[in-house]
């Protein structure tokens, strides 16, 4: 037997594409303490689901206009602070944040990326 939803029935989000880690860049220190200049290690400070959002038209103009292309976009649930310092890494891909922004209407934290080539 199937159930069909009701009029005005809540359905929830599903968060289950990937999992994203937000990291910040941490300066390595040598045996004194000391900062080591231009080597970074990364440190961990947050990781969740996300899902998958199309980019719109005129986020690709702002990216453009910024010299800037955008490659991914996804929504995770609640309202996170994301700062825009912290590299997002999903698998070995690692981005760097473009735009946050919290949709109240649907509980989510549309994150705007911009995939980082390590090969340089």
């Amino acid at each position: 037997m199937m159930k069909f939803l009701q009029k005005n029935e809540l359905v929830n989000q599903v968060y289950n594409d990937d999992v994203i880690t937000f990291k910040s860049k941490v300066p390595k220190k040598d045996g004194y303490g000391t900062p080591i200049p231009g080597q970074y290690d990364f440190e961990e400070k947050l990781q969740s689901w996300f899902r998958t959002v199309g980019i719109t038209s005129i986020e690709i103009v702002d990216a453009k206009s910024l010299d800037t292309d955008l490659t991914k976009k996804v929504a995770i649930g609640g309202n996170q602070e994301i700062d825009s310092k912290r590299r997002a890494f999903i698998g070995s891909r690692q981005f760097e944040i473009f735009r946050c922004y919290y949709n109240p209407n649907k509980d989510e934290t549309e994150i705007s990326l911009v995939e980082v080539n390590t090969n340089e």
